[in-house]
């Protein structure tokens, strides 16, 4: 990291730039992600789910990773869901239909690790 302070004084950089157009730029970044959701498929959709057990990791560290996955995969799918079917029981929806069978596979994943851990250890 350099000492150099910057050549021109951070404030003058940004003179002219209004609440209007700070609130302008944050809503084109909102309305692109609405977009986004608005001409995905369910099948795009399903392909966010980005976990994958490691064999080589520790349970700690896999169920570490498939929380984090899990909460920006229900992140996506809340929204995908409200805009192709509306926020009525939006959280119930996204539940039953996308998170719970995740819970469930990784559950299994968990059952299998353990098994096969058990065996090593005999």
């Amino acid at each position: 990291m350099s000492d150099k302070q910057p050549s021109t004084p951070v404030h003058s950089q940004i003179e002219g730039i209004t609440e209007a157009d700070i609130g302008a730029a944050i809503m084109g970044i909102v309305h692109s992600f609405d977009a986004k959701y608005e001409t995905m498929t369910e099948e795009q959709l399903r392909q966010k789910w980005y976990f994958k057990w490691d064999p080589e990791a520790s349970l700690a560290w896999n169920h570490y990773k498939f929380y984090d996955c899990l909460s920006l995969y229900a992140n996506s799918c809340r929204r995908w869901e409200s805009k192709h079917n509306g926020n009525s029981c939006v959280v119930e929806r996204v539940r039953d239909k996308y998170i719970m069978p995740k819970i469930r596979e990784f559950m299994e994943q968990v059952r299998q690790a353990t098994e096969a851990s058990a065996r090593e250890e005999q």
